[in-house]
């Protein structure tokens, strides 16, 4: 991609930073764009960047290519009002995830391809895997193209994901849609990796506590162990996992497993798939964002009095994590 000239970076956050540091390291020249005075520039600042302000940073990287990693609620305006009309004549903007263009009305003017090159992994580990020379997968796909037939939008896409260390051990680039990526990727947030994980150990946590056991060894057994055995899930699959535990865990989890993924929690999860899938979900968080986000940051501070934070300082004092 350099080639094309210096690319933008517009957004400092988790994903903004991991990929302007593994654009650099590839030898891409990276403008930074962030909002002045705010913690992602400083932090860009830190890391050996001079931001710009978004429109100057767009403006500033040529005819290359714009990430615009900015949050999904605000990215559709600031896209229209800010980004495009400071975008040089052919420039690509790249999306790492497809919500504002799927359910917020996000398009760039014609002349421009839009790309999605969604990383399989947070920014952190996107960052990390880098420095020990790996890569993760990630997810490719064309929503607008200038240059319809030519191939040249696709191109882009892969290279820019190339060049974020897609093609690394550990790595790979699986070309998709805007649709399939944005609610796979929503369902996977919901479903598990996020919402449901989380509301699985908390659920786990307080049984114990409530039935009257050691809080900092409940916290050891359904919270800090279960990154020692996702490690082996990451590595070996589930079936590696089940190769590896006693025959008493073995029979325990196949057992007792399905009474807590039954038929109603899995009704639960077509349910949910069905209010991404409907536009119902986008929705009611497009109408929480405008509102201030007030549930959000009261679900927050309820999340945080559970317990949970306390329980693990006890049973890791050591921890600086």
């Amino acid at each position: 991609m350099t080639d094309e000239g210096a690319v933008a970076v517009l957004g400092y956050g988790h994903q903004g930073r991991a990929q302007a540091l593994n654009l650099r390291d590839a030898g891409a020249t990276v403008i930074v764009g962030a909002r002045e005075g705010g913690a992602g520039s400083a932090r860009a600042i830190a890391d050996g960047f001079a931001p710009l302000p978004l429109g100057a940073a767009t403006a500033a990287a040529g005819a290359g290519t714009v990430a615009a990693l900015l949050p999904d609620d605000l990215l559709p305006d600031l896209v229209r009002e800010t980004i495009a009309p400071a975008l040089a004549p052919g420039a690509a903007v790249v999306l790492a995830h497809g919500f504002a263009a799927l359910y917020g009305g996000l398009a760039v003017p014609a002349g421009h391809d839009l790309l999605l090159v969604s990383p399989g992994a947070p920014g952190a580990v996107l960052r990390s895997e880098f420095e020990q020379g790996r890569g993760v997968p990630m997810y490719i796909a064309v929503v607008a193209e200038a240059e319809p037939g030519t191939g040249r939008a696709l191109g882009r896409a892969r290279a820019w994901a190339r060049a974020l260390g897609a093609e690394r051990p550990g790595g790979g680039v699986l070309e998709t849609d805007l649709a399939t990526e944005t609610e796979i990727d929503l369902f996977g947030e919901q479903a598990v990796v996020v919402g449901g994980v989380s509301e699985l150990v908390e659920a786990a946590f307080t049984t114990l506590v409530e039935a009257g056991y050691d809080e900092r060894i409940a916290y050891l057994e359904v919270v800090h162990q279960l990154k020692h055995l996702v490690d082996v899930i990451h590595a070996a699959g589930p079936d590696g996992l089940r190769d590896r535990v006693s025959g008493t865990a073995l029979y325990g989890a196949l057992t007792r497993g399905p009474r807590v993924i039954n038929a109603v929690s899995r009704a639960a999860l077509a349910n949910l798939l069905e209010e991404i899938r409907s536009g119902a979900f986008a929705a009611e968080w497009r109408a929480e964002s405008a509102a201030g986000q007030p549930r959000l940051a009261a679900l927050q501070k309820a999340a945080r009095e559970r317990g949970l934070a306390a329980a693990r300082t006890r049973a890791l004092p050591g921890s600086s994590l």
